[in-house]
């Protein structure tokens, strides 16, 4: 009977476990520390040319993300080699223009927009990242289709200074030479533009920036919850619009059921 009941008891809390598919093994922070710009927990699709994520070095050799840095520069849609493409931060500090080095302060005259991280909060699977930004005050979390990214910027309170940074030439493994660089206001809510990028090669990346709520100027925000679709194409701007309407426009501003259609893909 003892045996029997012990039998039982093992079945029922066996029977408990939950049932894992193949991708919920997958670790996207391994090879990340001492390691390529390719090579780092981004958000992406199989075979996208959108891996959307977290960058922290400067700009040299083997540049990009490194795990063992706690802090973010901003995200970026192009990991690849010798390509690169489009920083965006959010942040609340007092406005400065570059993103700081890895060793420079984050508040104050010489500090950059970049942000310390708690480390405990940063997490990954495919098709998303999530980390908390301390000095922004703000999770942020990402997921992406094949051509386009979706960001999702949650500020922990109200902040009338809170802005969403867009950075064209930032650091990078080859660095990036911007020989020309476009932005243009499409309405307050939608940001359209190219970057003619010379690196080891000449690339042209036209991007269109959608948000989900209209901001009060080109360099400021209000409110506490910002979602931010960009949609990328390296031919031209309806390429960019082509994407984002087989891509993104279906899901709406629906970001959860990108993450989900991404991990499933």
């Amino acid at each position: 009977m003892n045996k029997l009941f012990s039998m039982i008891c093992l079945s029922a809390l066996f029977g408990c476990s939950p049932v894992k598919d193949p991708v919920d093994y997958v670790d996207i922070f391994v090879g990340t520390s001492n390691s390529r710009a390719m090579l780092g927990p981004y958000a992406a699709v199989p075979y996208g040319m959108v891996q959307l994520g977290a960058d922290n070095q400067d700009a040299h050799w083997m540049g990009g993300y490194e795990y063992s840095i706690n802090n973010v520069k901003g995200f970026t849609h192009i990991h690849a080699w010798m390509m690169n493409g489009l920083m965006i931060m959010p942040a609340v500090q007092d406005l400065v223009t570059w993103e700081g080095s890895s060793s420079s302060p984050y508040r104050g005259a010489n500090a950059g927009y970049h942000s310390r991280i708690l480390k405990e909060t940063e997490k990954g699977e495919p098709g998303y990242y999530s980390v908390f930004l301390y000095d922004a005050d703000c999770q942020a979390e990402l997921t992406a289709t094949n051509h386009c990214g979706f960001h999702k910027y949650t500020f922990a309170n109200d902040y009338d200074n809170a802005r969403i940074m867009l950075d064209l030439n930032y650091p990078a493994e080859y660095g990036t030479d911007i020989h020309e660089g476009y932005f243009k206001v499409i309405s307050d809510q939608e940001i359209e533009g190219y970057a003619d990028t010379r690196v080891a090669g000449d690339y042209i990346l036209h991007y269109n920036i959608k948000f989900n709520k209209p901001f009060k100027t080109f360099n400021g925000w209000k409110d506490e919850s910002v979602l931010v679709q960009v949609s990328l194409s390296l031919v031209d701007q309806q390429g960019c619009k082509n994407n984002y309407e087989a891509e993104l426009k279906p899901y709406g501003w629906d970001f959860d059921a990108v993450h989900q259609a991404a991990k499933q893909e």
